[in-house]
């Protein structure tokens, strides 16, 4: 029992230790600072007082004199008082100056001294001297009669005598504080020593734990006493069991966080209160919404979507999985199609939150109503040509004593139906040849000028029979690095639908000009153009904005639909722009690799 009072009283000595310290510096302060303050405060007074008497010393001498008279007075009063003396007129002018040359002063009528003597006969201040560039102390006296003053002599002192003395003082403070502030640490430190050293250690453990350092421990320091020892014992105890919970929980937290944050589908945490506690990034961009901005509000403010905010409200009531359908409007215009699954997750104190699975099935969807489409459009250009030589055939079979001519007619239908089926069934092929990537590009050097030449030449007859002048512009030795075949496809496609739809006496245009990186070329007429709301579809297959002219030139509907994946094959792009009645200018940007104008030989 003895030895455990020893032991608090020792603790009790550290605190008083530390108090006593403490103590110490702040009388030695207060000393210090109060005593410093007093001398300058009292020093500042008398020498206050002491210019105050000259002055009106002064102020009385000059009453009577004449302005010719001052400047030798105020020098000779000067000299004998070793202090400057300035003279300022009511006005602020100096007509006076034992220091310097008053003929050269700037106006005194700002000085606060000379205001504040102006004002109730006697100021003061203390400031640094632009002109001496030394601290000075200001007594400015109002001279002449009360109703009648004649101005404002002023005397300087210069405040080296109080820092001198200031310095002094605080150098035999300083060393005094110093000799007290030792013995006192000295003890201080004699007394807690076998405290502070293993406190230290706890606290440097403790501050390593909370800046990541899960491994950090106390150390056991010199002979501490029993209550620190069993301190440190119980931290380092504490914090090896933080230290497998946090491991254990952090593993957990991070397989989770990687799980929520890469999963493809959009994954939601609602809490009991409907508002949205967690949503990845897959969710954000299904929602099309800032999951930061989300996070804390309810369903129905996050996502816009009362079908989807209704379900997990009956999620919630219920405590049973549901499943919806949702439709959402996307930022390009078009509608993003989601799968929503909702389940409950039970909490420890006996409620639910849930959990919101998000399925994106817009393109299974797009592309269902593109199978959907295909086999329809598919279906019915099959249909026609194959009832068309179905009827043939029949009148051949029903009427045998038709004649010759009637026979050979009708056989000549059936073989362009057979061509046009034939076509359809090319095309076919090269689109999906082209849509599944199997077709491997071929680049090569290519003089851009002769391949349309060549390409102009292929379509010529056609555009001749109806009339149409059909121009190249590309410059001669314009030379582009491409799978030359593909881009003849495709100038072919669209030179011959730009010959099907310009009337006759018409105008055909091949031009290429660089653009940066890319090279464009372009397919101009002077057609019947395509109307606004048909420009979106242009490039869909099977689409025609004219069908009665698309069969008449034996068209399949699939050129624009092979164009465009021909280019994209190429790493290019197409467009379409157009103005009913006046034409229609189909352009394609390819990438212009080593593509360099050569000068072609003569």
């Amino acid at each position: 029992m003895q030895r455990i009072e020893n032991l608090r009283l020792l603790s009790l000595r550290a605190r008083l230790a530390g108090t006593f310290l403490l103590i110490i510096v702040l009388l030695v302060g207060m000393a210090g600072w109060y005593l410093l303050h007093w001398t300058e405060t009292h020093y500042t007074a008398v020498l206050t007082d002491e210019l105050l008497r000259e002055g009106r010393t002064i102020g009385s001498i000059i009453d009577h004199a004449t302005p010719r008279e001052l400047p030798a007075l105020i020098d000779q009063a000067g000299r004998d008082l070793g202090r400057r003396i300035t003279i300022i007129s009511l006005d602020g002018r100096v007509i006076a100056d034992s220091a310097g040359d008053y003929r050269q002063m700037p106006g005194h009528a700002d000085r606060p001294e000379v205001r504040q003597a102006l004002v109730s006969g006697y100021g003061s201040s203390v400031r640094t001297s632009s002109t001496l560039k030394t601290r000075m102390l200001y007594v400015a006296t109002r001279y002449g009669s009360e109703n009648q003053p004649q101005g404002v002599a002023r005397i300087a002192e210069p405040l080296s005598t109080l820092r001198l003395a200031t310095t002094a003082i605080q150098r035999t403070f300083l060393l005094a504080g110093l000799a007290a502030l030792v013995l006192a640490a000295l003890l201080a430190v004699w007394l807690a020593s076998s405290v502070t050293a293993p406190l230290k250690s706890v606290v440097s453990a403790a501050q390593r734990i909370a800046s990541g350092d899960l491994g950090a421990r106390a150390a056991a320091i010199g002979n501490p006493a029993p209550e620190v020892s069993a301190l440190a014992e119980s931290f380092n105890d504490m914090a090896g069991q933080l230290q497998a919970t946090i491991e254990e929980i952090t593993g957990q937290k991070t397989r989770m966080q990687t799980l929520f944050e890469r999963v493809a589908d959009g994954l939601m945490l609602v809490g009991s209160d409907a508002r949205i506690q967690m949503i990845n990034p897959a969710a954000c961009r299904m929602l099309s919404i800032d999951g930061g901005q989300t996070t804390g509000k309810t369903v129905i403010e996050g996502t816009l979507s009362h079908d989807l905010s209704g379900l997990v409200e009956r999620v919630l009531r219920l405590r049973e999985p549901g499943a919806l359908d949702v439709t959402l409007p996307a930022s390009d215009g078009t509608e993003t199609a989601l799968q929503a699954y909702v389940d409950p997750v039970p909490r420890a104190d006996g409620g639910a939150d849930a959990l919101v699975l998000l399925r994106d099935v817009t393109s299974w969807r797009r592309l269902e109503a593109v199978r959907r489409d295909f086999v329809a459009n598919v279906s019915h250009e099959l249909r026609t040509p194959l009832a068309s030589m179905r009827a043939m055939a029949e009148t051949i079979q029903l009427h045998p004593d038709a004649g010759p001519d009637v026979a050979a007619g009708l056989a000549q239908s059936i073989v362009q139906e057979t061509d046009r089926l034939n076509l359809l069934a090319s095309d076919l092929l090269e689109l999906a040849e082209t849509e599944s990537g199997q077709r491997e590009a071929a680049p090569e050097e290519t003089d851009l000028s002769e391949l349309v030449s060549e390409m102009l030449d292929t379509v010529r007859p056609t555009a001749e029979r109806k009339g149409i002048e059909m121009v190249s512009v590309v410059r001669t030795g314009e030379r582009l690095v491409v799978d030359r075949g593909c881009l003849s496809r495709i100038l072919v496609n669209l030179v011959s639908n730009a010959v099907s739809y310009t009337p006759q006496g018409g105008r055909v245009t091949v031009s290429a000009t660089r653009q940066g990186d890319e090279m464009a070329l372009s397919v101009e007429d002077n057609g019947i153009g395509i109307p606004p709301e048909c420009l979106p579809r242009v490039f869909e297959r099977f689409y025609r904005v004219d069908r009665a002219r698309s069969r008449e030139s034996g068209g399949t509907g699939l050129g624009l639909s092979i164009v465009k994946h021909l280019t994209e094959a190429l790493g290019g792009s197409v467009s379409v722009a157009s103005e009913p009645g006046k034409g229609t200018v189909f352009t394609l940007l390819l990438p212009s690799r080593q593509a360099t104008p050569q000068a072609r030989e003569p």
